[in-house]
């Protein structure tokens, strides 16, 4: 799981799409923590 979070968290060249991207933590969050549910209207960035 940190493995996926690190590009999330980290600037990565090779992964710009998902750098600092709010929907992207929650999909790998709600992986691990299945109660955690969607946030309404939360920005992408």
């Amino acid at each position: 799981m940190l493995e996926r979070l690190r590009p999330i968290c980290y600037y990565d060249a090779a992964c710009t799409d998902v750098f600092r991207n709010r929907r992207t933590l929650r999909a790998v969050l709600e992986e691990v923590i299945p109660g955690i549910g969607p946030a309404n209207e939360e920005p992408e960035f």
